[in-house]
């Protein structure tokens, strides 16, 4: 494996920015599924690899990661900043995919923790059909949830300039719980620690997901907000998804 360390120009955001890509051997990259994982609010592209094993998960399956940086946007297109989503969304897979020569059946999953937990959700939710899988590790998933305490919880300027009025956030593009309302979605992927403060949002989008959706796999297990489990997380995911015959799946 390899890690191709690649800086790329942004229309939307107007700025170069630094991308990691896992690389497996040169002759598996056309035969390989395309992880676009996402990091949360205090870390950035390179954090992945620093406290995790991905890179020996990455080898196990043959899999390409791709790593963007988002700073602390939430994955939106900001009311008051950038447009982080249209970077993620739309431009990097295509400059990446077309890197790759994969083409567009190649098959992508997405996945994230805490804020990249959201953002995955809300990036593959939007694109139901264009991801096989996605999944959350201790993710912000009920974002209304939580907009009451985000001053307490030191985020309130976070959502206030990714988000502008938070009172708009429920039955919005940016409501995972209202984007769980659609006929068709990819299989979703959930887990959370026991001792974590966002457990409580993450059983309010379980209890949606009950409700509307059948293809999915909600996990709590013993663990706070830590890297110790996001590492047991990102392993169990991916063993999931090869026994599901999901990770090749185009």
């Amino acid at each position: 494996m390899a890690v191709a360390k690649i800086n790329l120009y942004s229309e939307s955001l107007g700025t170069v920015q630094d991308v990691n890509v896992i690389l497996p051997k040169p002759e598996h990259i056309r035969h390989s599924a395309v992880l676009y994982l996402l990091h949360g609010l205090l870390d950035g592209h390179e954090t992945w690899l620093q406290r995790t094993r991905l890179l020996d998960y990455a080898e196990r399956y043959k899999l390409v990661v791709v790593m963007p940086n988002a700073q602390r946007s939430f994955y939106a297109d900001q009311a008051s900043g950038y447009a982080w989503r249209t970077w993620i969304e739309s431009e990097l897979p295509q400059m990446i995919e077309q890197w790759l020569a994969v083409g567009d059946k190649v098959p992508r999953h997405i996945a994230g923790l805490s804020m990249g937990g959201y953002g995955a959700m809300k990036l593959g939710l939007s694109q139901p059909s264009r991801f096989i899988s996605v999944a959350s590790f201790s993710g912000v998933l009920d974002l209304a949830g939580i907009a009451p305490y985000a001053e307490l919880n030191g985020v309130l300027n976070d959502l206030e300039l990714s988000f502008g009025e938070l009172a708009a956030i429920p039955q919005s593009k940016d409501d995972l719980l209202t984007l769980l309302d659609q006929p068709t979605l990819p299989y979703l992927y959930v887990s959370c620690g026991l001792q974590d403060s966002l457990l409580m949002g993450n059983r309010t989008f379980h209890e949606a997901l009950k409700q509307r959706h059948e293809k999915f796999d909600y996990l709590e297990m013993p663990g706070d907000h830590s890297w110790s489990l996001w590492d047991v997380n990102i392993e169990a995911y991916l063993s999931k998804l090869e026994s599901l015959a999901l990770l090749n799946e185009g």
